[in-house]
């Protein structure tokens, strides 16, 4: 079954002015569109390269070089290059690969990148889809470049794979819109039922559009079912029930389903989603671009409701997946908190979480000490329905938390790990906590406090308390809680005891795990009765001697304090270096700046010089500097001169600079020629964009305008109308000036001047709309190119030219004057492009020059 999408992108390849992409949700057509349209396109016409983005190895995300040449690699694949030793380094330049494979081959090549998606969070994604912008902005000096078109395919919005239009491919694209099926399209999937009545074949259409609105994926799978459901006497059997009993079944499974559950999971992670989501199906206004999302996301329509009635069933109010998520009731726990002290303060935040969810949460907030408060904990331990393990490196290496989680487990008790901080755990849990799904709750969101509320609701009611109960572990670290009692005993302590104490404290606050207990229990030594001046001295002494470990990390701290300071005056040195460099290339450039104003200074004197004695040499005539024809086109004298032609600082068809002498004055249009201009010579208006009968008029072929002039000439007497050859056209737009643009070289003021893609909505303006050149003339930057009456050449002469008409044959004509679609630099008046001389695009027109019949035969 071939759709609208197919013909829209086989004719987007056709023409070849754009490159094509879609942008749509998952499971509505997309695979199938490019496999359909590669299989239809002419293979001696075209070679395709295929290139699916999820299946490159992961490796090649975290290095541009290593992608380019995966991506490389998979191109000069597809064609079975061998590259010989000198061009093995084409792999890691995906431009030159591509250069070769253009001359390997005499076909177009369509390069199809599917699952754009995965670049969204890939550091080089600027720089490789630039890339591709490139290539498209090179076809203007590249020839061989508009054989090859890219074709990019995904389910993303543009501004997440790239923000900065000018370099954007999306700018240079057309989109091409994949729709749901229509009613018709529904009957032709249905056909395959093999239903012979066919009122009951449309009886089933009717009832299957109803449920899915024409979804691609819903479609397919309620009549795949339907198909299994039934066999050969199909009509005999078959009921409209039959559909109900199945999109019943459907929403049942559905949190089964990775449909469903992908866009689930889209909205109820995102809580800007969900307000949108919220507004959208509430008919509450929400913007353009939250607009798009959710219909990226595919779980809304061009209306912005449920995209079908399936959705609003499964992400409805009370269904299995209810968008915006509400929190599950969650039964009453007693939860048993196990933590690591150094974990106190994350351990809070999930603390608050689990009693906002209805838990009633115990978690040892004091410093550990004696039996009876290890006895404590166990009593907590077996009293509790939940065993929650906050998970995290020191709670791994916590021999507590592993005495306690192995009780836990030896007593039956429900346990919960959930993952606080670090890594992946797995590896560190024993064989039995291993088993256990953790929740992830490193990012405190709504979607974590949503997954810990699912956790707990589907704990499983609290077990007895086995018989006989199991061995209670040991108090961990008992040789301080040993100590403590000893401390807090009623015995006296002579000073051997005391001593004795006062070493095993000391060799404690080496060891990070029992520092801080051993210092409390040195605090509470000292305030013994009984505590004898030497031995206070010794614990004074031990107080102020840094622990091994602690002595350790604060070299560490040192080392690593030096290397900064060292790396800081290293930049300080670079940054003076820098400065010195600097001052450096400014002063010369100043004094390159003012080499150049004298010799730009000298050069205008000697033109105006120049066109002073061409235009005291001309024929003299009584042209006015003002005509209009009887069709409304105005038109500008412009004066027999001289200028210098190109641009040194520009691309390579730009130069070499050279001197153009324009011997006679010729009429220029001041504005370009408008769809109604068009209309009133040729009876019919080609454009794309339309609306305004002021626009320039697109969409004309340098053939067309022939027969247009050719019938102006006609119906127009006493002026000869013609296209402006190219050095006309530069002669005028320049206007007297030799810089970047008729206004200067700063690209700021383009916004005054001219439409680009910086300014335009990507469309088209009326005419005269913004200032014109010092000549008079509009638009001469910017909305639509300009057709020219010369061939295109690569480069121009070097030698000085009079009335130049470009090269005397070519395959491709002269396009000038940049559009609304291109950025500032396509806009300079140096800029020049081609264009086949049967093309026609949406942003390319012409305006006309003529000459009066006295100065011809003059």
């Amino acid at each position: 079954m071939e759709r609208e999408a197919d013909i829209q992108l086989r004719l987007a390849i056709e023409r070849n002015q754009r490159y094509p992409y879609f942008l749509a949700p998952r499971q509505i057509g997309k695979s199938s569109l490019i496999q359909h349209t590669i299989s239809v396109l002419d293979s001696n016409r075209y070679r395709c390269i295929f290139v699916d983005l999820s299946t490159f190895p992961e490796k090649t995300f975290g290095d541009y070089d290593v992608f380019l040449r995966h991506i490389t690699k998979i191109c000069l694949s597809d064609f079975q290059i061998r590259l010989s030793k000198r061009s093995k380094t084409v792999y890691s330049n995906f431009s030159k690969a591509l250069e070769e494979i253009l001359q390997f081959c005499q076909e177009r090549v369509i390069i199809f990148i599917d699952e754009v998606d995965v670049l969204a969070s890939v550091d080089f994604k600027d720089s490789f889809l630039s890339l591709i912008r490139s290539m498209f902005n090179e076809r203007a000096w590249k020839p061989e470049l508009e054989r090859l078109q890219f074709i990019l395919s995904g389910t993303i919005e543009q501004t997440k794979l790239i923000s900065d239009s000018l370099r954007s491919p999306f700018n240079v694209g057309v989109s091409i819109k994949l729709n749901d099926l229509t009613l018709e399209q529904t009957h032709e999937m249905t056909l395959h039922l093999q239903v012979k009545e066919e009122s009951m074949l449309w009886k089933i259409t009717h009832a299957v559009y109803v449920y899915t609105s024409g979804s691609v994926y819903l479609t397919q799978l309620v009549l795949e079912k339907l198909w299994d459901q039934y066999d050969s006497d199909f009509k005999r059997k078959f009921s409209l029930d039959s559909i109900d009993s199945i999109v019943d079944a459907i929403f049942v499974e559905s949190s089964n389903n990775v449909h469903f559950t992908n866009i689930y999971r889209a909205i109820a992670e995102n809580p800007e989603l969900q307000r949108s989501f919220l507004n959208a199906i509430q008919e509450k206004p929400i913007t353009k671009p939250e607009g798009e999302a959710l219909q990226l996301i595919g779980i809304v329509g061009t209306t912005f409701s449920y995209r079908n009635d399936i959705y609003r069933r499964v992400f409805g109010i009370d269904g299995p997946l209810e968008l915006p998520p509400r929190a599950k009731a969650v039964p009453h726990h007693t939860i048993f908190l196990a933590y690591a002290r150094q974990d106190t303060i994350l351990i809070q935040a999930l603390a608050n979480d689990l009693r906002a969810l209805g838990g009633t949460v115990w978690l040892d907030e004091e410093v550990s000490g004696g039996q009876a408060w290890w006895d404590h904990i166990l009593e907590q331990i077996r009293a509790c329905d939940v065993f929650v393990f906050a998970l995290s490196p020191a709670a791994l290496e916590s021999l507590a938390c592993r005495r306690e989680s192995a009780y836990a487990a030896a007593l039956g008790k429900s346990i919960l790990p959930i993952l606080l901080t670090g890594d992946e755990p797995r590896h560190r849990l024993s064989s039995d906590l291993a088993k256990i799904q953790y929740v992830d709750y490193r990012e405190q969101t709504r979607g974590t406090s949503l997954r810990l509320a699912r956790a707990l609701s589907t704990m499983p009611s609290t077990p007895p308390l086995p018989e006989p109960l199991p061995e209670p572990p040991d108090v961990p670290l008992s040789y301080l809680n040993q100590l403590a009692a000893q401390i807090n005993g009623e015995a006296p302590l002579n000073f051997e005891a005391q001593s004795v104490l006062v070493i095993q404290l000391k060799r404690s606050l080496t060891n990070s795990e029992t520092a801080q207990d051993a210092r409390a229990l040195i605090g509470q030594l000292r305030r013994r009765r009984d505590l004898l001046a030497q031995v206070a001295d010794e614990m004074d002494e031990a107080l102020g001697t840094t622990p091994a470990w602690l002595e350790t990390k604060l070299t560490a701290l040192q080392q690593e304090r030096d290397a900064l300071q060292q790396r800081a005056s290293e930049r300080q040195r670079k940054v003076v270096e820098l400065e010195v460099a600097l001052t450096e290339e400014k002063a010369a450039r100043q004094k390159e700046r003012e080499e150049f104003q004298r010799r730009e200074s000298e050069l205008q004197i000697k033109l105006e010089a120049e066109a002073q004695q061409i235009t005291s040499d001309s024929p003299k005539s009584d042209l006015t500097e003002w005509y209009t024809n009887s069709i409304g086109m105005a038109f500008v004298l412009i004066p027999a001169g001289t200028f210098q032609m190109g641009s040194n600082d520009g691309y390579d068809n730009e130069k070499p600079v050279h001197r153009v002498i324009i011997s006679r004055p010729f009429y220029l249009g001041i504005y370009k020629v408008t769809q109604a201009q068009w209309e009133a010579v040729m009876g019919s208006n080609p454009s794309e964009f339309t609306g305004d009968p002021n626009l320039p008029v697109t969409n004309v072929s340098w053939h067309d305008i022939q027969e247009f002039i050719e019938k102006l000439n006609d119906g127009e007497m006493g002026h000869t109308y013609r296209l402006p050859t190219e050095a006309e056209w530069e002669y005028a737009a320049r206007a007297g000036t030799i810089t970047a643009y008729s206004f200067g070289d700063d690209p700021g003021w383009l916004d005054q001047y001219g439409w680009y893609d910086g300014n335009s909505a990507r469309k088209p303006h009326a005419v005269g709309q913004l200032k014109a050149n010092p000549w008079g003339l509009y638009d001469i930057h910017g909305n639509v190119w300009e057709w020219v009456q010369d061939w295109y050449g690569v480069t121009y002469p070097s030698d000085h030219q009079a009335d130049p008409k470009g090269p005397k044959k070519g395959s491709r004509r002269v396009v000038r004057g940049g559009s609304f679609d291109f950025p500032s630099v396509a806009l300079r008046t140096a800029f020049r492009s081609g264009d086949l001389p049967e093309g026609r695009a949406w942003d390319i027109g012409f305006r006309c020059a003529c000459v009066p019949v006295s100065v011809l035969n003059h």
